[in-house]
């Protein structure tokens, strides 16, 4: 009888390298010839990140991006992505401008949180784009959606991803009401169709947000561009991974036996 491709694992090793179970919740060394794991996450527990899809529905978002409207773009990408992050992340929705007038914003969000992701992309695809852009006045609503005491029983941490291709135009501050959302422990990340009109005002909610990208070159942006004004699948996947990583909290929130690893430099 002949054996070919036969592998043979057992617990006796020479050095650490030959212990590695490739998990990162555990310390794995060589003790006299016998192989150790250490674990190092027994009392991590991943808790589910909540998250707000702050979604700019104003006029311009009527705007062609490569033979399709802007708000065509965000509610195919929305329809494309949210299904993977369904248990990953606790979703809501705030659409503006809605109301009355063109700076209109209804009370409470949209979808609120743990909305099935089934219920995202048919929401968003009856919404006609028009109005202005109440981008302060929809985040201060977000606001008041984290601080419900059903959202404040959340454990894990908690974000707003702010979709839009411009400022506000309705007289608010919007960098000023991130930075508030920020003192109340919620995190802003910044996709935009950016403009250069509009990229210092961008620039600053980003950095408002803590969650700005570092820039490898000082024209880069430090919000998430939506590239070529189209890919917006690949904007909004990079923001919705933020929501899944580390941040600069002295914590492990992804369980990997590591601590803050990865977190944006400028969020720490």
């Amino acid at each position: 009888v002949y054996l070919d491709n036969v592998r043979v694992e057992t617990a006796c090793c020479t050095s650490g390298n030959d212990c590695n179970d490739g998990l990162g919740c555990t310390a794995d060394s060589c003790v006299s010839g016998q192989c150790s794991h250490q674990d190092l996450c027994t009392n991590c527990i991943r808790r589910q990140t909540s998250a707000v899809l702050v979604l700019d529905a104003s006029a311009s978002m009527n705007a062609n991006a490569g033979g399709k409207t802007r708000w065509q773009r965000i509610v195919e990408a929305s329809s494309a992505l949210l299904d993977s992050y369904d248990f990953k992340t606790n979703l809501g929705v705030k659409v503006f401008p809605t109301g009355t007038g063109s700076c209109g914003v209804n009370s409470g969000l949209d979808l609120d949180f743990h909305s099935p992701v089934e219920t995202i992309a048919p929401t968003l695809g009856a919404v006609t784009p028009a109005g202005q852009s109440p981008i302060a006045a929809a985040l201060a609503e977000v606001e008041k959606a984290y601080l419900t005491t059903g959202a404040q029983l959340q454990a894990g941490n908690k974000y707003a991803i702010l979709v839009t291709d411009g400022l506000d135009s309705c007289g608010g501050e919007a960098a000023q009401q991130i930075n508030t959302l920020f003192g109340i422990g919620v995190r802003t990340i910044v996709v935009a169709f950016d403009s250069p009109a509009s990229k210092k005002g961008l620039s600053d909610m980003a950095l408002a947000g803590r969650l700005s990208k570092a820039r490898t070159a000082a024209t880069d942006p430090i919000y998430i561009q939506v590239e070529n004004g189209v890919d917006v699948q690949k904007a909004l996947q990079e923001a919705l991974d933020l929501t899944l990583n580390e941040l600069c909290n002295g914590l492990d929130d992804n369980c990997d036996g590591q601590t803050d690893e990865g977190a944006p430099d400028l969020a720490c």
